[in-house]
């Protein structure tokens, strides 16, 4: 039942990836950031969170490709390595930052 709850209602994943890309663009392009490392993490987030918006608005649903159930039985896409190693990386950076 949870693993649907969002399955057909689309606009929400659209309005998300786009709030995340302009809150992310404008973040890479204020002059607020210098490290190269906080700067990769949001260009990471972004790139992912439009490869998965250019699925969604195309084909109306992302396409996951990489199937690894030999390890865990889940499926997912690089547009989705992608916000997770952004996202992995923007929060080790918050954490470390003496900012």
């Amino acid at each position: 039942a949870a693993f649907g709850l969002f399955q057909n209602n689309q606009m929400i994943f659209v309005a998300v990836a786009l709030i995340a890309s302009i809150a992310g663009l404008y973040m890479l392009h204020s002059n607020k950031i210098n490290s190269k490392i906080c700067k990769f993490s949001i260009a990471l987030i972004i790139a992912g969170a439009l490869g998965n918006l250019i699925d969604r608005v195309r084909l109306g649903f992302v396409v996951d490709y990489l199937d690894f159930h030999i390890i865990w039985s889940y499926v997912f896409n690089l547009a989705d390595c992608f916000v997770v190693v952004g996202t992995i990386l923007l929060c080790l950076y918050i954490i470390t930052s003496k900012e």
